[in-house]
């Protein structure tokens, strides 16, 4: 039987760049959940589509419950939304 492999050690170097790029991949969600969470409020996507389902679909290549997922994040993350537990 084979057991799990142990995680990397990361170097000191190595846990900075994770650290960075950590922060990155959370900026860009709270920016895009923003975004998405403005275009269906404010009902900005009716000048090209009838809904935003199909504004995701067409524009962002995305589906709307992923987009929905990343305006959940956006709320949560900016303290406006608590989580359901």
């Amino acid at each position: 039987m084979d057991l799990p492999k142990l995680p990397t050690v990361l170097s000191p170097q190595e846990e900075v760049l994770l650290q960075e790029y950590r922060d990155l991949a959370h900026a860009a969600s709270m920016r895009r959940g923003r975004a998405f969470h403005k275009i269906r409020n404010q009902r900005l996507y009716k000048a090209t589509h009838k809904s935003f389902h199909a504004f995701c679909r067409d524009i962002a290549r995305i589906s709307a419950q992923e987009a929905e997922c990343e305006i959940f994040y956006f709320l949560h993350h900016s303290g406006k939304l608590p989580l359901p537990y």
